[in-house]
């Protein structure tokens, strides 16, 4: 999704061995298996595994946004599946080609690996929403979209879990009133619940059908139930949420409505309490993020912090990489050092001077609908892919919560700004 002042641009300079083309058939990786070299146990400051093998190198996936994405339980895996693998260029809006594969990354050392589909997996799809379901060792995926010829989309409501040690997909068996078929939902786990709220209902392209509804799907019964009471959030779709499972409330941050083509987006912060079904808004203080979509969110169970990152403002800036944090005790916000600042405005769509922005080239390309996967405690997170105002991204990178510190897993090949490769030149996307 990006804002008509922010149309994406395809830049390839040419520094990797990779293209979008060749990426998509380049098969499986040789070398270090997922995980391979990686200790289990979760370090304490956040910090992703070491390896102990070859790093980088290998198959890289298409490049590619709306994908969904999941970490394993020990941090050593993580998992990607589906999105929209088109380039998106200049004052052209193409039309999206939806995938279906499965590829994991080994966290530790940078590799990633095609995986099979097997006798079942979920059909090609964008939009939709992952989590990891700790308990079972499994990822699960729930919704998106496809769409093939004309103008309707179809949407889906079937749920798919992502076994990570069989590295296989089973689809879950479900009952009860769940969901509608949607896209762009939020979704957490709690435990043995599984918890959607939101999302865009409708199958028209060309307008959005924001909800306000939760469900709970029981992962040991696999029966789904309405869930919620009294005053609810405002509807919307591209928003995110997590879960502190020690309070057994779900928080829901940002989003859009009816006008997410163009905003104004949300920054509302809402909390839903799991037992009672109450919701309730949180009347926040302190520096709080701009108004987004598209974005990641986790629960830092250490801090006690609901944390954010990137997405995609209705401001000056578009596509962001900044983290920030809300103290859910105080609900005071406040932003966690690194990220792009705006400098000078567009000239034109897609046309960005090349001191657009305060490059941080510490921290990843500013993006937009991309793959995220925290770690089990909230100590750390995984971003990977998704739009960037260049294109779409294929770079991996992991955030550590206690030196608040970031390390790219694997580099991106195609989609980044000229700031970030080089000192001359004459606009970001050239």
């Amino acid at each position: 999704m990006q804002l008509p002042h922010l149309a994406p641009c395809l830049v390839v300079f040419g520094l990797t061995a990779c293209s979008s083309s060749e990426s998509a058939s380049s098969g499986s990786a040789a070398g270090v298996d997922a995980g391979a070299g990686a200790s289990s146990a979760l370090s304490a400051d956040g910090t992703p595994p070491a390896c102990t093998g070859a790093t980088g190198g290998g198959a890289l996936p298409a490049p590619r946004g709306d994908v969904g994405g999941a970490l394993d339980p020990t941090g050593r895996r993580f998992v990607i599946f589906g999105g929209d693998v088109t380039v998106p260029i200049c004052g052209q809006s193409p039309t999206p080609k939806f995938d279906a594969e499965t590829w994991v990354l080994d966290v530790a050392c940078g590799v990633w690996r095609s995986v099979p589909s097997g006798a079942a997996a979920p059909s090609a799809r964008a939009r939709h929403a992952m989590a990891t379901d700790a308990a079972r060792g499994r990822a699960i995926l729930f919704g998106g979209r496809t769409r093939q010829g004309g103008t309707a989309y179809t949407l889906f409501d079937d749920v798919w879990a992502f076994d990570f040690a069989a590295e296989s997909w089973s689809k879950l068996e479900v009952s009860g009133k769940g969901p509608a078929p949607r896209a762009n939902a939020a979704m957490a786990i709690d435990g043995d619940r599984l918890v959607v709220f939101g999302g865009n209902t409708s199958t028209n392209g060309l307008n959005f059908t924001p909800n306000n509804d939760a469900f709970v799907l029981d992962l040991t019964t696999l029966v789904w139930s309405a869930l919620g009471s009294g005053p609810k959030p405002p509807a919307r779709l591209f928003h995110a949420m997590a879960i502190d499972e020690a309070a057994k409330i779900a928080y829901v941050y940002g989003g859009g409505d009816e006008q997410a083509f163009t905003g104004p987006f949300l920054r509302d912060t809402w909390a839903l309490d799991l037992e009672s079904g109450a919701w309730r808004e949180l009347k926040t203080t302190g520096d709080a993020p701009v108004p987004r979509i598209n974005h990641g969110a986790m629960f830092d169970k250490t801090d006690g912090a609901l944390v954010v990152f990137g997405g995609h403002d209705d401001g000056k800036l578009g596509n962001q990489n900044d983290v920030y944090r809300l103290d859910v005790a105080s609900a005071r916000w406040s932003r966690v050092a690194g990220g792009d600042t705006y400098k000078n405005p567009s000239t034109g769509q897609c046309d960005f001077p090349s001191d657009f922005t305060a490059i941080d080239k510490a921290v990843p390309e500013r993006r937009s609908a991309f793959a995220f996967g925290p770690r089990a405690d909230g100590r750390g997170f995984l971003a990977a892919f998704g739009k960037s105002d260049c294109g779409v991204v294929a770079d991996a990178w992991w955030w550590s919560s206690g030196p608040s510190a970031w390390k790219a897993l694997r580099e991106n090949p195609v989609g980044l700004s000229c700031e970030r490769v080089s000192t001359t030149c004459k606009s970001l996307c050239n």
